[in-house]
């Protein structure tokens, strides 16, 4: 594999665990590629001889010292206005010190609501109480919409290594001011004349 290392033939890569048979005139055109990932791969070679023998295999292998896998870290923003719009890197960062890349940002939103707060990615709307994956290529693309209603939203996120293993989660919080529910207040009018009418404003008023 990339990450594990592989054989390439004359250009083409070549998958592990079964024969790579190689003519004479192919030795030459072919490499070994050391994995991505480091570590070490174990290697076999033999020959088929003009005369249909077989030689013994002969163990040999290639090893790198292991790359660092990506991490993520959070952070909370405690501060936030009801509103606003926070780039996802204010949020979540993510490191490779090595180059290995990853397979996907996992995302999870407890409201995923207008008013609550909620990620978007690439414009879209996401929903919460579930699993938001974000490729690599979208991540740049993906912003945290602060609730209108303001208060406080926990979120998490974690990755997706290429080698298949998932991070563990981490927990981060989003707070805003809550906002001011709007209040009705009233007042009776005791000395109405009959027919009259009556402008709602004198009865009954929204404070928002």
């Amino acid at each position: 594999t990339t990450a594990g290392g592989q054989f390439v033939v004359n250009g083409l890569a070549q998958t592990g665990g079964h024969e790579i048979d190689v003519t004479p005139a192919n030795v030459a055109g072919t490499v070994f590629d050391v994995g991505t990932a480091g570590g070490t791969d174990t290697l076999y070679a033999r020959l088929l001889e003009a005369n249909g023998t077989l030689t013994s295999w002969q163990t040999y292998s290639v090893t790198a010292p292991a790359a660092r896998t990506p991490t993520v870290a959070v952070a909370s923003d405690p501060s936030a206005t009801r509103g606003q719009t926070l780039a996802l890197s204010t949020l979540v960062t993510i490191s490779d010190p090595d180059s290995v890349g990853y397979t996907t940002l996992e995302l999870w939103d407890s409201n995923g609501t207008l008013a609550g707060g909620q990620f978007k990615v690439n414009g879209i709307a996401q929903t919460g109480g579930h699993e938001i994956d974000v490729a690599p290529a979208n991540v740049a693309g993906t912003v945290f919409d602060v609730g209108t209603a303001g208060g406080a939203d926990t979120l998490y996120a974690r990755l997706l290594e290429s080698n298949g293993t998932l991070t563990s989660w981490q927990q981060l919080g989003v707070t805003a001011p809550a906002a001011r529910t709007p209040t009705l207040n009233v007042s009776s009018d005791s000395s109405a004349t009959r027919g009259q009418t009556l402008a709602l404003s004198t009865l009954a008023s929204v404070s928002d």
